[in-house]
């Protein structure tokens, strides 16, 4: 057994060797965004990024950074610096030298702004898609509460603007081209399943990047995106001399924007608000109203109420904000209690604009939200 003392550790030695350190550790490491190697995160979609010398989760779950060593404490359970180098040093072998691995990155996929012009251009120039898109409109109204709730008036005719009607993936490639599709991020027919996610016919709205298609089947509103798509900020850029409401869902988004409730923008869920992305869209917006869903995901992100000690988050999104270097006004908005509707699209579905527009103009300041442990010992509340 070979004994390394303190004095002989170069601890610059494995500086840059994180990504190449994870692949030993069979982590699936690439520089950019990869899935999060904590094994206390479930993550379901990439949100930690790796450099060649750290790394940094940026999902309220989790938030773990740091270097190479960080990196064996997470993974190894190992806290002393010492012990730490060792066990990079056993990972890496004796005869270890830095061209031994072969770093991989993964391309991300970028869609050209010429095949998304020619597609807009096509599914514009259809006949049909008004009528299409108001008989989507219709469904979505219908299965949100009924054969009686309806659209107030003039707010389907608003949302119209905002969609395109797809045809299903055979007649576009007929029409368009494959290139075009191909070049633009849309799911072509997999040559093993002969299949497509963009198979069937029906809307799709623009992201913030790329594009989302979404049709009924079997009653159930199926939704499936292109490549590389990204929700926030959408729709439309953010005028950062005003208020920013932020708000769960897309058809949340666009239903406010339709019942002329301006500057307001989907965060793609309770996750899809990421540090790089506050950094890049909000750090010059005045203040911030967030106004998520009236359920407890909801009110847990948007700082309403407490994490119980096992939820599997624990950082709220006025926290990642407030991390990513924000130093305007956050503010949050709720719906009255006991209001039968969670979001605001069902409540712009149902007539309820006052109701939404009230509660903006209502929301009081973030104050961080206090755990106060009930007597049944399990239930969180803030004030």
């Amino acid at each position: 057994i070979n004994f390394i003392s303190s004095s002989q550790m170069n601890f610059d030695k494995y500086k840059n060797r994180l990504i190449e350190y994870l692949q030993l550790k069979d982590i699936k490491a690439q520089r950019g965004l990869i899935r999060c190697f904590n094994p206390n995160h479930e993550d379901k979609k990439p949100s930690c990024e790796l450099f060649d010398d750290h790394f940094i989760c940026y999902s309220g779950k989790c938030g773990i950074h740091g270097d190479i060593y960080d990196a064996v404490e997470i993974l190894e359970g190992i806290t002393d610096k010492s012990e730490q180098y060792k066990a990079i040093e056993r990972t890496f072998g004796n005869n270890y030298t830095p061209s031994t691995l072969t770093v991989k990155t993964e391309e991300r996929f970028i869609s050209d702004p010429s095949a998304c012009a020619a597609l807009e251009k096509y599914l514009l120039e259809n006949p049909s898609a008004e009528k299409n898109i108001k008989i989507f409109l219709s469904d979505r109204a219908h299965a949100s509460g009924g054969k009686q709730s309806l659209y107030p008036s003039g707010i389907k005719d608003n949302l119209v603007k905002y969609f395109f009607y797809w045809p299903g993936i055979d007649i576009a490639r007929a029409e368009i081209g494959t290139d075009v599709l191909r070049n633009a991020g849309v799911p072509l027919t997999n040559p093993k399943t002969g299949y497509s996610s963009w198979q069937h016919s029906g809307v799709i709205i623009k992201l913030g990047s790329g594009y989302k298609l979404h049709y009924y089947q079997n009653g159930t509103c199926e939704k499936r995106g292109t490549k590389s798509c990204s929700t926030f900020p959408m729709p439309g850029a953010i005028d950062t001399s005003k208020p920013v409401v932020l708000v769960e869902g897309e058809m949340d988004a666009l239903s406010c924007a339709a019942a002329g409730i301006a500057n307001v923008f989907s965060c793609g869920g309770t996750n899809g608000l990421t540090a790089p992305k506050i950094k890049q869209h909000l750090l010059q917006v005045p203040e911030i109203i967030l106004f998520f869903d009236n359920d407890s995901a909801g009110r847990k992100a948007a700082g309403l109420e407490a994490f119980a000690e096992d939820d599997k988050r624990q950082t709220n999104i006025p926290e990642i904000i407030l991390k990513a270097g924000y130093t305007g006004k956050i503010k949050i908005a709720v719906f009255p209690e006991k209001f039968l509707y969670k979001d605001q699209d069902a409540a712009i579905i149902a007539g309820k604009i006052d109701v939404v527009k009230k509660a903006i103009e209502d929301a009081k300041e973030y104050t961080p939200p206090i755990k106060n442990k009930k007597t049944n010992g399990n239930f969180w509340e803030a004030y």
